[in-house]
């Protein structure tokens, strides 16, 4: 079965969380592991994690964070909030 473009973004961004997580970059090659399926929790090197994915607004952006925990929040700036 052909994997549609929508789940390849929401498993490539998964995984690059997973590697900003981990502190390796792509050292560590994206191969090694899997993250599906993403709703429930994974190991890596000795590291526990959950994702969130979702859509940003209604925007074409696919975003995942990985993290310890499974509470999120995410915040919205604006460029004039990110100078001082």
């Amino acid at each position: 079965a052909k994997m549609s473009t929508e789940n390849f973004l929401r498993i490539w961004t998964a995984k690059e969380a997973v590697l900003k997580f981990l502190g390796t970059g792509f050292s560590f090659s994206p191969k090694n592991f899997s993250v599906l399926p993403l709703d429930e929790e994974h190991e890596v090197n000795g590291k526990k994690f959950r994702f969130f994915c979702g859509n940003i607004k209604e925007a074409p952006f696919t975003a995942a964070f990985s993290g310890k925990s499974d509470i999120f929040e995410i915040r919205e700036f604006l460029p004039e909030d990110l100078i001082y």
